[in-house]
């Protein structure tokens, strides 16, 4: 009797045992095609410009003159820093003072300078022509900066994300500054220049001595002392030797007395040096965008005017030039730039999001594409790619005319899935 009560425990326990393993098993089945239907990641497919550069630094050529104060003489600028001024204009005041110490002037002049900048900057502010012109200029290159630091974070290149996050905090203070408290801007400028006007007074002996310009040109507070090295009027008779021997050792001139300089024409070169591989990227005549920075999104279009070849055809360099001329202020003696190769526009598809149709394993036509949400369904979207890149490829965009409907191309809009288990044409997702 015993025996027979102990006999159906077991029998009663193996059965709730084997029902909670059929629970759990259901559970976890549940589970898992949950999370295969509905873990899935998907993107808004966007179309980009994707381009391709080649890297140089080159050396700048301007026609250029150092503006230089006499003995003991500080220089007040009434013009901005890269402003072009006319045959006759007065474009700056020397004032006597007296300071024997070059260090000491050097230092009264870089602040007056300084003071100057500032000034030019918030009366930039308070332009009512500028304001409406540079907030055009500053969203367009907030919108630029946005969609590079999308592509940069997408493509896992987080040093340029940083760079063009840094860049839009930039612009977007710039763009509080035009759009701000006008009044207060003002403020700010009036309070700077007496703050100038007591510097100059604190250490001028007597009235200030009127420059005119004696040519047309550019006023541009950068000196470097390499002016006279890069002789402007070299740039397009220099053999590749003498090239290669001005850049070596470039012969700096002493500053002493140099407080701006003026550029003659807006017209400038770019002598870039290029080894034997990269000679054939130059032609003579032709035109490319050039960015003046590695890191920069603008570019500006420029000549080459010049190749010239060194006497054992290993090396030599390629003459650019170019007529706009307020960037060029910006620029260092040497500067590193690209050169747009090409640029290829579509939609971005990273390699992860991309499937393959076989025939004899799906019944299709071989396709190569990738699938998209279609309200809660999977479908496949065909791809025509024309570019490829690191971890991603360019593809055509959709042409809602085209004569295949079964599978579309993928057209900029949709949501990509760029990962998610057990894909299919048609699939449900819950």
């Amino acid at each position: 009797m015993g025996e027979s009560r102990r006999f159906k425990h077991k029998r009663r326990l193996g059965i709730i045992t084997t029902v909670l393993l059929l629970i759990l098993i259901i559970y976890f089945a549940v589970q898992i095609f949950g999370k295969t239907s509905s873990s899935i990641s998907v993107i808004n497919t966007q179309s980009v410009t994707d381009k391709s550069f080649w890297s140089f630094g080159g050396y700048v050529y301007r026609d250029e003159e150092i503006i230089t104060a006499g003995d003991g003489e500080i220089a007040d600028f009434l013009v901005s820093d890269g402003e072009k001024i006319p045959v006759g204009k007065e474009y700056m005041t020397l004032y006597k003072t007296n300071i024997s110490d070059m260090s000491e002037l050097r230092a009264v002049q870089g602040e007056i300078s300084e003071l100057s900048g500032k000034i030019q900057m918030l009366k930039d502010g308070l332009d009512g022509g500028y304001r409406i012109q540079d907030i055009l200029g500053v969203k367009a290159s907030l919108d630029a900066s946005y969609y590079s630091y999308i592509s940069s974070v997408a493509s896992g290149n987080y040093p340029m994300a940083d760079t063009d996050a840094d860049k839009m905090l930039d612009l977007l203070g710039k763009q509080q500054m035009i759009t701000g408290k006008l009044d207060s801007i003002k403020n700010s400028a009036d309070a700077i220049s007496e703050q100038k006007r007591a510097l100059i007074e604190k250490y001028a002996s007597g009235g200030g001595r009127a420059v005119k310009a004696d040519r047309s040109c550019y006023v541009s507070f950068g000196v470097d002392g390499y002016e006279s090295a890069f002789n402007y009027a070299d740039v397009m008779t220099m053999t590749a030797e003498q090239f290669r021997e001005k850049t070596a050792e470039p012969v700096k001139a002493g500053l002493d007395g140099a407080v701006a300089k003026k550029v003659y024409g807006s017209k400038w070169y770019l002598a870039v040096p290029v080894s034997r591989a990269e000679i054939p990227s130059f032609s003579v005549g032709s035109s490319c965008d050039v960015y003046l920075s590695e890191i920069g999104n603008d570019s500006i279009p420029m000549t080459v005017e010049k190749i010239e070849i060194s006497e054992n055809g290993e090396s030599g360099f390629a003459v650019l030039s170019s007529g706009e001329i307020g960037k060029s202020f910006e620029l260092s003696r040497y500067t590193s730039i690209k050169i747009l190769r090409s640029s290829v526009h579509g939609l971005r598809v990273p390699e992860e999001a991309i499937h393959s149709l076989d025939f004899d394993r799906d019944g299709y036509t071989d396709h190569t594409g990738v699938y998209v949400m279609s309200g809660n369904y999977v479908k496949f979207r065909r791809i025509e790619i024309i570019s490829y890149g690191t971890g991603y490829v360019i593809v055509k965009d959709g042409d809602p005319a085209e004569e295949e409907q079964q599978f579309p191309y993928l057209s900029g809009g949709e949501l990509m899935i760029v990962s998610g288990g057990d894909l299919y044409d048609g699939k449900l997702i819950k």
